[in-house]
């Protein structure tokens, strides 16, 4: 704090990087980008494709197994959730595709927090057709460390890789 101001003032024209145990933890380039190429808080997956040809026939939580991103092993393609390792802000995300041979036309996505509803997608059709259908959602869900969110679908949700659920901390 060469100024007195409480400020750490570093002037450089390459890049900034701050390191913990070896591990680039955080990086500044000249131009004032900022990464964070270790932060292990984000993930992506998509239904199993290999029941391209089903829909969910209760209302159930989502097991994503087809998991494309999962830094830091926080989802778990056991039971369908993704448990917070620290607390904060997390931009949520869900795609959900409604089957094509669904029988009733009201449909819906509950994104839940700890096994509760937070946020309710839904999709109401009057009269039906056999066309696909979707419905999509994002949100900024606050959580402490150890909160678990799940996505739970009615029946009638297309269980193909098109339904899929995604989570990354803002902050």
């Amino acid at each position: 704090d060469a100024d007195g101001d409480g400020r750490l003032n570093v002037v450089s024209n390459a890049n900034l990087k701050l390191y913990t145990n070896n591990t680039e933890q955080m990086r500044i380039d000249a131009s004032g980008r900022v990464t964070t190429p270790n932060q292990p808080l984000a993930f992506y997956c998509a239904l199993d494709n290999s029941h391209s040809n089903g829909e969910t026939s209760s209302t159930e939580t989502l097991v994503f197994r087809d998991v494309k991103l999962n830094a830091g092993s926080h989802y778990n393609n056991s039971n369908g959730r993704f448990t917070a390792p620290v607390a904060g802000t997390y931009l949520v995300g869900t795609n959900c595709l409604i089957d094509n041979n669904a029988s009733d036309s009201s449909r819906s996505c509950d994104l839940q927090k700890n096994g509760t509803g937070f946020i309710t997608i839904w999709y109401d059709e009057s009269g039906g057709d056999s066309d696909y259908h979707g419905i999509s959602g994002t949100a900024p869900i606050v959580l402490a460390a150890n909160d678990y969110i799940s996505l739970r679908a009615t029946a009638g949700i297309h269980v193909g890789s098109e339904t899929n659920f995604w989570v990354y901390l803002i902050g």
